[in-house]
């Protein structure tokens, strides 16, 4: 039966894993954004009509995609579907994730 102490390792190694994921979602949105930014050759005004709207997908990307790989990787870790030499097992020994 897992401790209290197991369960926040096991919290807290989603949470780095997600951060993790979250920070190279987001680099590769700003790697996106001057792409299109300094790669077009659209006037000024139309730019900015679509800075909302652009941001509002940036958003869905930068933080969807986090969430639906740290979802799914949780999924995996708690279920029995992979192989437990596959599983990342986060929380099992260490607050990271381990490999047996």
């Amino acid at each position: 039966m897992p401790t209290s102490n197991d369960n926040v390792c096991f919290i807290s190694g989603f949470f780095v894993y997600f951060c993790l994921i979250a920070a190279f979602s987001w680099m590769n949105v700003t790697c996106f954004d001057i792409w299109k930014t300094f790669g077009s050759t659209k006037s000024n005004r139309l730019q900015k009509r679509e800075q909302a709207s652009r941001f509002i997908w940036y958003s869905v990307y930068g933080w969807g995609l986090p969430t639906f790989l740290t979802a799914i990787t949780a999924a995996l870790t708690k279920s029995d579907v992979l192989p437990e030499n596959v599983r990342p097992l986060f929380g099992n020994g260490r607050c990271w994730f381990t490999c047996k």
